[in-house]
């Protein structure tokens, strides 16, 4: 199963991310690489989660940067997934992890059979909605004010990115995944 949180960027995202990892208690996937997810995942600072590794391996090594990238060269799944086990109930051992940067890797074929397992797969994602959905696909959609999405994404590439957009720029969509209303109305 995969169950996608999908949002224009500055949506309330992450809040989303927050409340869902809280309350299933499961590890929560970005399409885009750089996430430190799975370095914070193995290091066993979340408490819902142990004994973090690869699937040919007994533990994640310290030099889990490097493991993850010598990975994403590769587009076989079998090698974006990392498994771990639940250390609250139900106690579940061997679950599936899709390692971030995936985006490449959600292929068709590669979404139905994630969709087809039992196990969720939670992911964020700031792309347009597919065409279609396979069976075992589900999105919550998190969906903020356009005024103050815009202000905030605007303040964000500012900030962050250094990049020197205006306003209006962000308004008419001259921006990374385009402007709010045709990501909502696609």
């Amino acid at each position: 199963m995969i169950i996608y949180i999908a949002s224009y960027p500055r949506s309330g995202n992450s809040l989303t991310q927050q409340t869902i990892q809280t309350f299933f208690e499961r590890p929560m996937t970005v399409v885009y690489g750089g996430s430190r997810k799975p370095e914070t995942y193995a290091s066993g600072a979340v408490n819902f989660l142990k004994n973090w590794r690869w699937p040919k391996d007994k533990t994640i090594s310290k030099s889990l940067w490097g493991k993850l990238h010598a990975q994403i060269n590769k587009n076989n799944l079998e090698n974006w997934i990392a498994l771990y086990d639940l250390n609250v109930p139900p106690y579940t051992k061997d679950c599936r992890y899709l390692l971030p940067g995936c985006l490449s890797v959600l292929t068709p074929k590669n979404r139905q059979k994630l969709a087809a397992e039992e196990s969720p797969f939670f992911i964020k994602t700031h792309e347009l909605p597919y065409q279609e959905y396979f069976e075992g696909e589900y999105v919550i959609l998190a969906v903020r004010h356009p005024g103050s999405v815009l202000w905030s994404y605007f303040n964000f590439i500012k900030d962050f990115w250094q990049d020197v957009k205006t306003l209006d720029e962000v308004i008419r969509g001259e921006v990374t995944f385009g402007s709010w209303s045709e990501w909502y109305q696609s």
